[in-house]
C-alpha cells in the first residue's frame, strides 16, 4: 500500500497550476511540473508554505537557497493567501482549487494577484473555471 505523502505548495503555484500548458523554464521544469502535477489530486493532502515547494526544485530561478523572482513570488503567495481566507496551511487539494476558485477567479482577483508575471499571456488564453 502506497502511503500518502503531504504535497508542500506555494500558495501561487496553485494559480501556475491551473494554467499550465506544458510549457516553461526548460525541458527539465516542465517535465517536473507536470509529474508534479500528476500528483495533484483532488484529495491529496497539501501544505500551503511561502518558501521552496515541490515546484521550485527544478526552476531555473532557484538557486538552491533562494528564488532569484523572491520578492515577487512572495508577494504573489502572500495575495493568494489573503484572497483564500489565510487558511491554516494544510489542507486537500480539491479544497485549495474550489478556495482560488470562488475567492481569486470568481472574485476578479486573479489580475490583480499576478498580472505581472511573466508567464501571463498563457493563463489568458485559458478558461477560469473548473
Amino acid at each position: 500500500m502506497m502511503e500518502n505523502k503531504t504535497v508542500m505548495l506555494r500558495p501561487h503555484h496553485g494559480l501556475c497550476i491551473r494554467f499550465f500548458q506544458g510549457k516553461g523554464y526548460s525541458e527539465a521544469f516542465t517535465a517536473h511540473m507536470t509529474k508534479v502535477i500528476a500528483t495533484l489530486q483532488d484529495d491529496t493532502e497539501i501544505k500551503l508554505i511561502t518558501n521552496a515547494d515541490a515546484i521550485c526544485s527544478a526552476c531555473p530561478n532557484w538557486n538552491g537557497a533562494v528564488c532569484s523572482s523572491q520578492e515577487k513570488v512572495i508577494s504573489y503567495d502572500k495575495s493568494v493567501l489573503s484572497a483564500i481566507g489565510n487558511p491554516d496551511g494544510k489542507m486537500t487539494y480539491g479544497v485549495f482549487r474550489r478556495l482560488l476558485q470562488t475567492h481569486v477567479f470568481d472574485a476578479g482577483k486573479f489580475e490583480e494577484i499576478c498580472g505581472d508575471c511573466a508567464w501571463g499571456a498563457l493563463c489568458h488564453k485559458k478558461d477560469h473555471t473548473l
